[in-house]
């Protein structure tokens, strides 16, 4: 660890630039049958408090998102579906990748990706909790519309992360046609 100008810690060394980054995905979900969307509500340890946010989890590389063919961008697209199906309980839709991988934050080298899940309600398997991390069982799963996601983002509800990444699924659901779907 080194100390610069008495305030702020590197939490990592200079030899650590060498090992792959850490990925995560966040993961914007929308029912284009209801015209919803589908946010997440849980405990933020950093705040103490409860908080709102898109889906999102870390890439396991060397587990369970690690797809058949061995891809990056496979083991992307894997847990983007995986945190969609485990936090928001939705598990058949159409993935589209909303823009590029980047870092979070200067002070950690966890790199996130966005993604916009579009789905049917009426096609979505009952029971997603089962499938759920300990830890993720306190969460609960927000119905909103456009309008309120606006008024979320106007009163500051999300993380810098979080609102970067309804921003970025809002602004590619525009790009798509979505009508007669």
């Amino acid at each position: 660890m080194v100390e610069v100008a008495g305030q702020f810690e590197v939490v990592r060394s200079y030899d650590s630039l060498e090992r792959p980054a850490n990925h995560a995905v966040t993961v914007l979900l929308y029912d284009c049958d209801r015209r919803r969307f589908r946010i997440i509500e849980e405990f933020y340890p950093a705040i103490g408090t409860r908080s709102i946010g898109t889906v999102a989890g870390c890439v396991e590389e060397h587990g369970k998102h690690l797809p058949d063919d061995g891809g990056f961008a496979a083991s992307l697209l894997k847990a983007a579906k995986d945190e969609a199906w485990e936090e928001g309980g939705v598990k058949d839709g159409e993935w589209y990748r909303c823009g590029p991988t980047c870092v979070m934050d200067k002070y950690i080298d966890t790199r996130i990706t966005p993604f916009l899940g579009v789905f049917k309600s009426g096609k979505q398997p009952p029971d997603h909790e089962a499938d759920r991390d300990p830890e993720e069982s306190e969460m609960k799963v927000l119905d909103c519309t456009e309008e309120e996601l606006h008024q979320w983002l106007e009163e500051g509800r999300f993380s810098v992360v979080g609102e970067w990444a309804v921003r970025s699924g809002l602004r590619r659901l525009k790009t798509l046609n979505l009508e007669g779907k």
